[in-house]
């Protein structure tokens, strides 16, 4: 590290440890007018003017001599063996990701242009001095296609051209992080004058009111020391906007080339697994906020926004946040509006305007819509945008004329947009309202999307998404919509980039407040099934569809019925009503081991089936669980002889009760198509040793009691058990005699089978 040191002094670099070369640099105001975002006008302008210029391949070395040496440090700290890139509690600044590759490049800090076969051992050893998640700024290159950059680089081979190309190469400029801050003020007066003269844009205002922390801030004290916006712009990707950099490296950069906007230091986070994280937005700081402070809020009457302090000079009893608001709401606000006197008495001396204690109740949106025809599909619709404050808050102020797109192919030239500003004015500012009617609204989208005209029903959702989209085309702040194509998406990429980089191209085409405030982005995969490719998009959307989930491990009731088997003592029985309270991602198991402490019945001789129309529509297995149960299945419970028999001493069968059906015709003969299945089926089981006598009595055990005991006998006669499969077709397992009589045995060729049991 001293030779290092020693080098460095030979080389006439900086010292940034010490504070005596501070003098190198001259600060001077920066006088030059820039286009893009300039940093806030509170702070003064300054701008870096070295004595010596160093070169890039110094300015490179003396970086990569400081990295060592904060590395050699933290390897110096007990770390039980672990590598470590970042100390608890160290700090780190955050540069613009434009400017850094740009000093990247300049410098050839990466070593990109070095033709060595070692560049991807030499920068990956460099970003491991780095917090995590550092990557290598990308060429200019990069964007072009692979082909031209294979020819790039083989006519840039020789030393000489490269040269050549650091010539050309124009130092980064002062440090420039404006494209991070959300408010980036300008400090030209001309251009100040200007912007004080026209009104805020709908994006500003848009930040200012939900992403605006110092600006929403209720200490006094710093509300009376004018202090610069530090609010960052949400949403910002490292690697893409901004990179982290450690604080020995800032210091060098700051001392060569200077800056012109506020440092952001950031400081780095062990989580409680031991991670060590450097966030880069800040938790919000509460402590400074009253919560037993009596003050009450004050909402603007136009647009609702809470903390507003001007008056209606009039009547002093309503507050706005602008004159917009208040020229806004005064269609509305002119009936209630009543001048104070400044001479109650009338004896002629003027007396202090003393203003109403109480402001003027608000009604905050809770009016009804009127039913125009089955339309409570728009209605509810209406209901949750207008409570959407970002949207409402825009078209209640009416700041989105800035925005309002007449020349849209893709939109209505407005009408939609002024048709819901009249809405949402009728739900917000008409006071002791109870109800309106949507009716203009309604002629509107009538008008651009007939689908939605007359008095049908519709869903809420393909409206809802219709008008967010027309919203969106009528308040687009994109007036010529140029060509953007969407770039491709690598598998090896990093995905927040590749992200961000989706989006920004989207937004070079769709810019409203809609999209603000309720688009979102996908990610969607592909895999080909042949070559395994992987093809990753990134497409935006304004709604979600979504299923109402259902919570596993809730616990539902179940109502069963259950089913005894028959015996000599006990020859029929009706079915049982069991009710038990079960969770949802049980198994059936569960349910037979709760029904047989209930009733006593072995679990092995349950069986879990589900009747609809007289059959058994499917048997449970042990492992399905409860979920597959819908409410309003009929589960009924069987008692048989478990089906887990390795020996095949029983077999079971389904016993179905059948009934003709009225012939219109009038054919007394019935055929077998038409009887139709009625009652519960029952579920019986038989040991493979029982003759047909035996089946044919244990059936009829079942069944007579089903039969009034006066035509008992007569039924007995005339009853018939047949023998199908599940398709209702009758299985011929029983021959018939020559006499006409069923019988076992016999030849195939000389005898008739039947499905029907025989008595015998």
């Amino acid at each position: 590290i001293e030779q290092s040191k020693a080098r460095t002094r030979k080389t006439h670099s900086p010292n940034i440890n010490s504070s005596k070369n501070n003098s190198m640099a001259k600060l001077r105001p920066n006088n030059n007018k820039k286009a893009s975002l300039q940093p806030p006008s509170s702070l003064m302008t300054l701008e870096a003017v070295p004595e010596d210029v160093v070169d890039p391949k110094s300015q490179r070395q003396d970086l990569v001599r400081l990295l060592l040496s904060r590395q050699s440090a933290l390897q110096q700290q007990p770390t039980g063996g672990l590598p470590v890139s970042a100390g608890h509690g160290e700090a780190f600044f955050v540069l613009s990701w434009d400017w850094w590759a740009e000093f990247c490049h300049y410098t050839d800090f990466f070593c990109c242009k070095q033709p060595s076969k070692q560049v991807a051992a030499i920068q990956a050893k460099l970003l491991s001095y780095f917090p995590p998640g550092a990557t290598v700024p990308a060429r200019p290159t990069d964007d072009d296609d692979k082909d031209g950059e294979e020819e790039k680089k083989d006519k840039r081979s020789s030393e000489e051209e490269d040269e050549e190309d650091e010539e050309e190469l124009d130092p980064p400029g002062p440090i420039d992080n404006s494209s991070l801050f959300l408010f980036p003020d300008t400090d030209d007066e001309d251009e100040q004058n200007d912007t004080a003269e026209n009104e805020e844009t709908t994006r500003q205002i848009f930040y200012k009111q939900w992403y605006a922390k110092s600006s929403n801030s209720s200490n006094k004290q710093a509300a009376a020391a004018p202090m610069p916006n530090l609010d960052l712009k949400p949403n910002l990707v490292r690697g893409y906007h901004y990179e982290i950099i450690p604080r020995e490296v800032y210091n060098a950069l700051r001392e060569w080339y200077g800056e012109v906007t506020p440092t952001i230091c950031r400081r780095a986070n062990k989580s409680a697994t031991g991670v060590l994280s450097v966030p880069l937005y800040l938790l919000d700081d509460d402590s400074m906020i009253d919560y037993n402070s009596a003050k009450r809020t004050i909402y603007c009457g136009a647009c609702r926004a809470p903390n507003v302090s001007r008056r209606c000079t009039r009547c002093l009893a309503c507050y706005y946040c602008d004159r917009s608001c208040q020229e806004n709401h005064w269609p509305f606000h002119k009936v209630e509006c009543q001048v104070v006197k400044q001479d109650p008495d009338g004896s002629g001396q003027s007396q202090p305007v003393v203003p109403r204690q109480q402001p003027i109740p608000l009604s905050m949106g809770n009016v009804g819509l009127n039913n125009l025809g089955n339309t409570c599909f728009m209605n509810s619709a209406l209901q949750c945008l207008s409570h959407a404050a970002p949207l409402t808050r825009l078209f209640l102020s009416g700041n989105f004329r800035q925005d309002l797109n007449t020349e849209n192919p893709l939109g209505t030239g407005g009408k939609l947009a002024n048709a819901y500003e009249q809405t949402l004015k009728e739900l917000w500012m008409r006071s002791n309202a109870r109800s309106t009617s949507p009716t203009m609204l309604k002629r509107a989208i009538a008008l651009f999307a007939p689908r939605f005209a007359g008095f049908q029903q519709h869903d809420a959702q393909e409206f809802l998404a219709y008008l967010l989209d027309g919203l969106h085309e009528d308040l687009n702040r994109i007036r010529e919509a140029p060509y953007v194509e969407m770039p491709d998406v690598e598998e090896e990429e990093d995905m927040a980039v590749a992200g961000s980089r989706a989006w920004d191209a989207h937004r070079r085409r769709n810019d409203s407040l809609v999209m603000d405030s309720f688009y979102g982005q996908f990610k969607s995969t592909c895999v080909c099934p042949q070559c395994n490719r992987v093809s990753v998009s990134f497409d935006a959307f304004n709604h979600v569809s979504l299923e109402i989930p259902q919570e596993q491990n809730a616990i539902v009731p179940l109502t069963v019925l259950l089913i005894r088997a028959a015996t000599p003592s006990r020859p029929g029985s009706l079915p049982v009503r069991y009710a038990m309270h079960v969770r949802r991602d049980h198994p059936i198991s569960h349910v037979k081991m709760e029904l047989s402490r209930m009733s006593g019945i072995p679990r092995e001789r349950l069986h879990v089936c589900e009747c609809y129309d007289g059959v058994v529509a499917r048997m449970f297995r042990d492992e399905h669980t409860v979920s597959m149960i819908k409410p309003k299945d009929m589960i009924v419970v069987y008692e048989a002889e478990s089906m887990q028999n390795p020996r095949q001493e029983s077999f079971h069968v389904l016993l179905k009760h059948r009934k003709p059906v009225p012939n219109p015709i009038g054919d007394s003969e019935s055929s077998e198509e038409d009887l139709e299945a009625f009652g519960l089926p029952l579920l019986l089981s038989f040991p493979t040793k029982l003759s047909c006598r035996e089946v044919w009595e244990h059936l009829w055990l079942v069944v007579q009691d089903k039969v009034d005991e006066e035509y008992r006998d007569r039924f007995k006669e005339v009853v018939q058990f047949r023998l199908h499969n599940g398709e209702e077709r009758g299985i011929p397992a029983f021959t018939i005699s020559a006499e006409g009589e069923p019988k076992q045995g016999g030849e195939e060729s000389e005898v008739e089978r039947t499905s029907l049991i025989p008595r015998d």
